[in-house]
């Protein structure tokens, strides 16, 4: 009997090892994929390789090639010193993109997508755009780096590239909240209301920032991705807000 438990036992390690040694290849595989779709996107999208060269001219990225692989692209983000150098893409609803690629293929990491509720043009006053926080570092994967002073003051700017008009994103705030918290708002109904939630969120901002809002002109777009600052709570969550500034 002990003969047989052990054996049992010992086919039991060996199926968990194997299986294991598969998810991580299986990881791995996913992770190697995205980065090769990330590179190979750039390459189509011919994305400067300096933020200055934006500034010099309209049309900065092969925005009609784009188009022909996804009709839902509608733009794309950078931030300089991180891996953030993807499309963005607008669905249908907020959950297809979670677990699908720019090229519409089933995907852990997802893609970076804008809410689907929001004007694909960013006249809306607050444009949500969502990232997977991965493991690996892509998608949003280093969106968290904002909790850090001395990274927020030498990238105070993110750029967002469409076919009409180029933008620069200029960080007033970063911290974490619960994804259903005060901080998860995208409409309001007065310049008032307005006002009060931006000041309310620069009021839990963990950066300082000098960087001042119009209340009743500006817009101002949040990256929102999970958050792994506070043990890893499955509700918590980055948000990133930043004005912006058509270039």
């Amino acid at each position: 009997m002990k003969k047989i438990l052990t054996a049992l036992y010992i086919l039991l390690f060996i199926s968990i090892a194997v299986f294991c040694f598969y998810k991580a290849y299986e990881i791995k595989d996913e992770q190697t994929k995205i980065k090769e779709e990330q590179t190979e996107l750039i390459d189509i999208a011919e994305i400067p390789e300096k933020v200055e060269d934006i500034e010099e001219k309209k049309e900065v990225i092969n925005f009609q090639d784009l188009i022909n692989i996804n009709s839902d692209f509608i733009g794309w983000i950078k931030i300089e010193d991180t891996n953030i150098n993807y499309p963005i893409v607008q669905g249908t609803n907020n959950t297809y993109y979670l677990k699908h690629s720019f090229y519409k293929e089933y995907s852990n990491a997802g893609s970076i997508y804008m809410d689907a509720t929001a004007n694909s043009n960013f006249s809306s006053k607050n444009t949500f755009i969502y990232g997977h926080y991965t493991s690996d570092g892509s998608m949003f994967g280093q969106i968290g780096k904002y909790m850090k002073q001395d990274f927020y003051d030498k990238h105070k700017e993110i750029y967002i590239y469409t076919s009409e008009q180029n933008y620069k994103l200029e960080v007033f705030s970063v911290h974490v909240d619960k994804a259903s918290s005060k901080s998860y708002q995208m409409n309001f109904t007065t310049d008032e209301s307005y006002k009060d939630y931006i000041d309310l969120m620069k009021s839990y901002s963990v950066i300082k920032s000098d960087i001042e809002i119009d209340y009743t002109e500006d817009r101002i777009v949040t990256l929102y991705s999970c958050s792994h600052e506070r043990g890893h709570a499955k509700d918590d969550r980055y948000f990133v807000h930043a004005k912006l500034i058509e270039i």
